[in-house]
């Protein structure tokens, strides 16, 4: 009798202990069986927690790195909302000519953020040529990504976090806080949750490289507010030898994205290649200095034609990039400076600068060069 009792018992528990894992998989997380696991990128049907969140990625998949604060020495970490700018000649008192800066120009407006700054902040709030743009830094994955920050007619401002998903960084806006990862600019936790942000070209090079190309350029200022020594900053993310990532520069067309191998792209300096039928041309200045190590990509990316024109083959002879079909020389802005096309300019593309490891962990059906 009392045998009986006991396995009745111990039933009853496991129906118990079974309903509540059922309860707290389906009710309170909201997550149902067909949900692809974090490591697998994330699902794109939009759920809603019992709260009334909506999210493509449950909450309790995004972690905090509270790791960094004790590297950097800061309490918190703030993003920088329009940004002070100063002259190439005030810039020269405190930054060195091997320094990174992240390079940012459109048509007759150029801007340097120097990463001594970014890497402290992740996100500046700014605006170039009139329009505003978002420039994002995770200095942990060495991820550099430059966004368009309208969404619905709204211009949106965003906040750095500690947090990641996958190991990339997650920035918040200000309206409504919503979450998006930095490497896609996709909302995943929101009001905002599926929405993407377009992202835009941004290159980092050597500091002397910059100001040569661009001797009109802004230099973001030091002076941001914050009791920061930046001109003393070192690199406290810095790869170790024995732990060198590959870096890539991404691309997208329409859907389709390929990564490609900035030690490949230091080795030819050129690729004409083709993306979703979208002919493009990624090129590297010969006079610019590319090192994978230190995270200098001045990797320029366009489309291979002049708009409705014929798709060009480019080369580069004598460290000059011209098109095979006209032999109009281009510079490596994109713009043809000699021959048939002259005054003509090449589409920039954008890019998004980060490691192979954390690009194919976002885009797992990506192509690689």
């Amino acid at each position: 009798m009392n045998l009986n009792l006991s396995i009745q018992k111990q039933i009853t528990l496991i129906i118990l202990l079974v309903s509540f894992l059922w309860f707290e998989k389906n009710i309170f997380y909201s997550i149902d069986e067909h949900q692809i696991p974090p490591e697998k990128n994330y699902p794109e049907q939009i759920k809603i927690l019992p709260s009334g969140t909506k999210y493509l990625v449950n909450p309790s998949h995004i972690t905090s790195d509270i790791n960094v604060l004790s590297k950097t020495k800061q309490k918190e970490i703030h993003a920088l909302f329009n940004p002070n700018f100063e002259t190439i000649e005030s810039a020269n008192n405190w930054l060195n000519d091997n320094d990174i800066i992240f390079g940012v120009e459109q048509k007759n407006e150029s801007k340097a953020y120097p990463q001594k700054i970014i890497q402290h902040h992740y996100v500046v709030n700014d605006n170039i040529n009139k329009k505003p743009i978002t420039l994002t830094y995770s200095p942990a994955t060495k991820t550099i990504v430059l966004f368009s920050p309208k969404i619905d007619n709204q211009i949106l401002e965003f906040n750095a976090t500690l947090k990641n998903y996958n190991k990339v960084l997650i920035i918040k806006d200000t309206l409504t806080e919503s979450l998006w990862t930095q490497i896609d600019g996709k909302a995943i936790v929101g009001d905002f949750s599926g929405k993407t942000l377009k992202a835009k070209a941004v290159q980092s090079m050597l500091w002397k490289d910059w100001k040569r190309l661009h001797p009109n350029t802004k230099v973001l200022s030091k002076n941001t507010g914050f009791k920061i020594m930046y001109e003393s900053t070192k690199d406290e993310f810095k790869f170790q030898p024995n732990t060198q990532p590959k870096l890539i520069a991404g691309v997208f067309v329409d859907g389709e994205n390929k990564a490609y191998s900035l030690n490949h792209i230091k080795k030819t300096k050129i690729i004409n290649d083709e993306i979703n039928k979208e002919a493009i041309l990624i090129v590297q200045d010969p006079s610019i200095e590319l090192n994978e190590k230190e995270n200098i990509n001045p990797t320029a990316i366009f489309k291979r034609y002049v708009g409705n024109g014929e798709t060009l083959t480019f080369k580069i002879q004598d460290n000059t990039l011209i098109d095979i079909q006209t032999e109009t020389i281009w510079n490596f802005e994109g713009k043809a400076v000699e021959g048939f096309y002259k005054g003509k300019q090449l589409k920039k593309l954008a890019n998004k600068n980060t490691t192979w490891s954390i690009w194919k962990k976002v885009f797992p059906k990506t192509l690689f060069c």
